[in-house]
């Protein structure tokens, strides 16, 4: 279950609009055509890199590479030039599409540029084939607490049945308008924002980080977030908890509220206070919590309308959920359709030391 799932989706309304940003809009016709040329720029490719700004070309290349079959690795803008090189090279990244080529050819690592078409350029290099689980598609990297930042190997079936059981799940709040706040190579937005609100036949509108008020080291401008979210009359975001907090801090500060056309703001990455809530409904931010894990695919529980309680939510119905002692975890659903595309037993995971290969039977534990 590859792209298709979300390629047929669109196939259902072809002239109505699938992708947008602050300059133009893609009907779901042109998207499955993009989808296409894209899969043919990248023949031949292992291991697709992207480093760039959120926009429709980001989107584009990601479920080109679900749909051929073609393993992405999502690389943060704010990664260094060492972790850039720690994650091409530990997946053996042979295709790099990029708005900012210059830093990828100042790396030295053999990558010739190519054409520009769009936002995105593209770099290749001949490589030797890093062994990667198989079914690997997608390495997403996160920023761990010490060392060098660590890949999780993730499935393309369990990517995509978090965001087709979140799109069950909210289906009745009709959510027809997403707007992507959060960078893209988050998990949280790429898989229960961008994959879920496709599959539901919902317009994703993708503006520049910087339209969003995202300022690097200088912070974030929650009126620039206000001022994107009315214009777009979105229905649905997901933000972390600091940005809601910006953002119900701003909205009180000036008296506005947020725009009437939301209806469900999703808020995960770290723990949210009830208070937060509660402020945040006050200002017309229908926000609600929920709790995930990249091991997971993303997101294993959430709240939605009507659970106001002090919690991180029901356990999503594609996640199974155990408690002993005080310990508790989580399990999600193996992450293959046949015996044959589970790991091999007899392959090392010292092929690959810094990348864990977990995601087709996830365990959590905590006490």
């Amino acid at each position: 279950m590859r792209a298709s799932l979300v390629l047929k989706v669109l196939a259902e309304h072809p002239d109505g609009p699938a992708l947008s940003n602050d300059t133009r809009t893609l009907s779901a016709s042109q998207v499955i055509t993009s989808i296409a040329d894209m899969s043919q720029r990248l023949q031949g490719c292992r291991v697709l890199a992207v480093l760039a700004d959120n926009s429709t070309d980001w989107i584009i290349a990601d479920l080109a590479a679900l749909n051929t079959g073609i393993v992405h690795l999502p690389i943060p803008t704010f990664f260094t030039a060492d972790q850039i090189i720690n994650a091409l090279t530990q997946t053996g990244a042979d295709i790099v599409l990029t708005d900012q080529p210059e830093r990828i050819t100042a790396l030295e690592l053999g990558f010739i540029a190519g054409r520009t078409d769009g936002s995105l350029t593209l770099l290749r290099r001949l490589t030797p084939v890093i062994p990667l689980p198989l079914g690997t598609a997608k390495i997403s990297f996160t920023s761990g607490s010490t060392g060098n930042p660590k890949g999780v190997c993730l499935s393309a079936t369990g990517l995509l049945a978090t965001a087709q059981t979140i799109q069950t799940t909210l289906v009745d709040l009709q959510l027809s308008q997403h707007l992507a706040v959060l960078p893209l190579t988050l998990l949280l937005e790429n898989s229960a924002g961008i994959y879920a609100a496709l599959l539901s036949g919902a317009q994703v509108h993708v503006p520049s980080l910087s339209t969003l008020g995202w300022r690097g080291m200088a912070g974030f401008d929650p009126a620039a977030l206000q001022l994107a979210a009315m214009r777009a009359q979105a229905h649905s975001l997901i933000l972390v908890p600091e940005l809601l907090k910006a953002w119900a801090i701003y909205l009180m500060a000036t008296g506005q509220r947020a725009p009437s056309s939301l209806r469900f703001v999703a808020v995960g990455g770290a723990h949210v206070d009830l208070a937060l809530l509660s402020r945040a409904r006050q200002v017309g931010i229908p926000a609600f919590e929920g709790y995930g894990l990249t091991e997971c695919g993303s997101v294993v529980s959430l709240n939605r309308p009507g659970d106001e309680g002090n919690g991180v939510g029901r356990v999503l119905s594609h996640v199974s959920s155990m408690s002993a002692r005080a310990k508790c975890g989580c399990k999600t659903r193996p992450s293959w359709d046949t015996p044959a595309m589970r790991p091999a037993p007899q392959m090392p995971r010292k092929t690959l030391p810094q990348v864990t290969s977990v995601a087709w039977t996830t365990e959590v534990t905590c006490t």
